[in-house]
């Protein structure tokens, strides 16, 4: 038996893979994708609360171009859901960034093996007779990037995965908080995969390169006629705003964000912060607003994304019992490395019972 702690997308997508190979798989955690999509779901189960798509982003380092392939994996198998599992909420859409101000490391993307990938310059692009790249765009944006993308709807998606997991591979789920890892290692249990998110230790403590990062959405319903029903677009403002529109496959509206603030754990939804997004809203995405100049507003989405200073921790941690296999620290990018980082945990634990084996 592998014990998974952790049921966000990271810890799911962990046990989807290790149960596709055969092993016998049980998730532990205090929340459960069963209260995802209700207010049931607390901020810190980040995973339920999440915007969720693809967007690419230039490496500044060896950490980083870990990270780009772990999206690069999870971007090949949201392709292969969108086409063969619809109910997955996974949908195929146009991506685009627009940067005020890009730096150095934008400037000198090429968006490497990611497919549909373009760049357009305000001060280099020449206007054509029939495109120009920056029409109906802010003035503000001097950079545009465009390339094939993904989203999904994040409560459906979670929880079509604890559905297949149950049902269709008989993965256990245990509702249960605990405070520690060492918790797990019962009788029959000697591999523990560490999926918590922020980074719960052995001893009960936390990595201490755990923080998190608030961020609040807002979720909204459009109107039917706009023309972002199949584009998620992210703007990089020069003051160090970002905004931006994800559609939610099967009918779940559209996602407007949004904060990113460091090291903040208010679980409340802030109005100065909804009416912020709403002001940079209005002024980026004007065509997502109703007849009275105002968006509708279903819901205030409020989660806290754990992150770890140097990105996330993936590797084999030996204990008194056996071996823990760290996969946390994902911070906002969750959803687009899930796949990818299931994949390498799942090599380090094959390597682990390997080592494990050869003893025998």
């Amino acid at each position: 038996m592998i014990t998974i702690l952790g049921a966000g997308v990271i810890g799911l997508s962990t046990a989807l893979v290790l149960a596709e190979n055969g092993h016998k798989v049980k998730i532990v955690a205090a929340d459960l994708p069963d209260v995802a999509g209700s207010d049931n779901a607390p901020a810190s189960y980040a995973s339920a609360w999440a915007g969720a798509h693809f967007r690419p982003f230039p490496a500044k380092n060896e950490g980083e171009k870990r990270l780009a392939t772990y999206t690069f994996a999870t971007q090949k198998f949201m392709n292969k859901l969108a086409a063969t599992r619809p109910e997955s909420s996974v949908k195929i859409i146009e991506g685009v960034d627009w940067l005020d101000e890009p730096d150095q490391f934008y400037q000198k993307y090429k968006g490497q093996g990611i497919p549909d990938f373009h760049i357009y310059e305000r001060s280099q692009t020449a206007k054509h007779d029939d495109v120009d790249p920056f029409a109906n765009v802010p003035d503000c944006v001097n950079w545009i990037a465009t390339y094939k993308a993904w989203s999904v709807n994040a409560p459906l998606y979670i929880q079509w995965l604890y559905r297949e997991l149950m049902f269709v591979y008989g993965v256990e789920f245990e509702r249960r908080k605990v405070s520690s890892t060492k918790e797990l290692f019962v009788p029959g249990v000697s591999l523990v995969v560490n999926c918590s998110g922020n980074g719960l230790q052995y001893d009960g403590s936390h990595d201490p390169l755990c923080f998190p990062i608030r961020g609040q959405t807002l979720l909204v319903r459009p109107p039917s006629a706009q023309k972002y029903n199949d584009a998620t677009i992210t703007h990089q403002g020069k003051d160090g705003n970002w905004t931006f529109i994800i559609p939610r496959g099967l009918n779940g509206g559209w996602i407007l964000g949004g904060t990113k603030q460091i090291k903040e754990t208010d679980p409340k939804p802030r109005q100065a912060d909804t009416e912020a997004i709403i002001a940079r809203g209005k002024h980026i995405f004007p065509e997502l607003l109703c007849k009275n100049g105002e968006f509708d507003v279903k819901r205030t989405n409020v989660g806290l994304r754990p992150a770890r200073e140097g990105g996330s921790r993936v590797e084999v941690e030996q204990v008194g019992e056996g071996a823990v296999v760290h996969g946390y620290g994902c911070g906002g990018s969750g959803y687009e490395m899930s796949y990818g980082m299931a994949l390498d945990i799942s090599r380090l634990v094959e390597g682990v019972l390997r080592k494990r084996d050869s003893k025998l």
